[in-house]
């Protein structure tokens, strides 16, 4: 059963509703003097999705089933592009000084296998707001060649993946793969683009998640590794890579929190997306292009929006803030909260 709460706030923000205020459980959403809750784990066909069908059909004199038909629309445009293979495998090289002759240490590939493992697990509490998860990712056995790990998907299980995932044979894990090879994208990006901060938007995660990511990039800037690989099992093949630079980039980080200061509304022309780093450019008149951080719930959207050539957008964006002692910002990303294409909206 998918999740509904990209779905829905998608369509608030299209019929001209904006968040209020957010709180451990959802957002509160408003227009005009009207107020409507949305729960983070807002699901169809239940009691709380009725009720919040109701409350927008009487703030906007449409019938509820209306509402309903809409959603459901909406719904359709934020799940997650269909995969090809049966199972995601995430396939890794390591290379650097303390690899030779396809030889690592026992003990750093170990605790860096477990890690991967930890910052997967992270990765799903984090997207489907659980309070805990056992981590299931498995590992594939070596094969001859350099020195390797494929971390693969576990076999789906209807009894505990159909609760969190909307397409039959879904797991968590083929997510939180995805989101993990992005984020280890983005943070050797930074290394090599220092003006550049979308990695604050990127590492918009819980603090779980933030710690064991920062536990898997000093696992590899103390190893002194290059890991290389690819993300196998999408419609697309995507490369991974992150050497010592951009490790040590993930590391400060995530020990460094920025700050959600405020929502903001952007209208442009969707320039690029990028499925490798979760990432899209949006050119503003008169403005600097914004690169803009891109969640999950959202990638499939933006990549369908992409394949129009000059594709006019309005954005919902996160605006994520560092600051200096003096209190002045010293760096500044964003991170996508909605999208609607601008003919929809007149």
């Amino acid at each position: 059963m998918p999740n509904g709460f990209s779905a829905v706030t998608s369509m608030l923000l299209a019929r001209g509703w904006r968040q209020s205020s957010e709180g451990p459980q959802g957002q509160m959403w408003a227009k005009g003097g009207a107020l409507t809750p949305v729960a983070f784990n807002l699901e169809p066909e239940t009691f709380a999705w009725r009720q919040f069908l109701d409350n927008v059909a009487s703030v906007e004199r449409e019938s509820p089933e209306e509402i309903s038909r809409q959603a459901s629309a909406y719904l359709e445009q934020v799940r997650v592009r269909r995969r090809k293979q049966s199972r995601t495998e995430l396939d890794l090289h390591l290379k650097g000084a303390s690899v030779s002759n396809h030889e690592a240490s026992a003990h750093d590939f170990g605790r860096f296998v477990s890690t991967v493992s930890s910052a997967v697990a992270a990765l799903v509490v984090d997207r489907f707001a659980l309070h805990s998860y056992e981590p299931r990712l498995k590992v594939v056995g070596a094969k001859a060649g350099s020195v390797r790990v494929q971390f693969r998907e576990p076999v789906f299980d209807p009894r505990s993946d159909e609760r969190l995932f909307e397409q039959a044979g879904d797991t968590p894990e083929s997510l939180a793969l995805l989101r993990l090879a992005q984020i280890l994208n983005v943070a050797q990006d930074a290394a090599e683009m220092p003006v550049d901060h979308q990695l604050d938007a990127a590492l918009d995660v819980n603090v779980k998640a933030r710690r064991t990511l920062q536990d898997l990039a000093t696992r590899i800037y103390q190893s002194g590794w290059r890991v290389d690989g690819l993300l196998l099992g999408f419609e697309e093949i995507l490369p991974v890579s992150i050497g010592t630079s951009g490790a040590w980039r993930l590391k400060a980080a995530t020990s460094q929190s920025s700050v959600k200061t405020r929502v903001i509304e952007a209208i442009g022309v969707l320039d690029s997306w990028s499925w490798s780093k979760a990432t899209m450019t949006l050119l503003q008149e008169g403005a600097r292009p914004l690169r803009i951080a891109v969640p999950p719930e959202l990638q499939a959207r933006v990549a369908e929006l992409n394949s129009t050539k000059g594709q006019q957008l309005v954005a919902s964006l996160q605006v994520f803030e560092r600051q200096a002692p003096n209190s002045a910002v010293i760096t500044k990303a964003f991170s996508l909260l909605g999208v609607e294409p601008i003919e929809r909206l007149v």
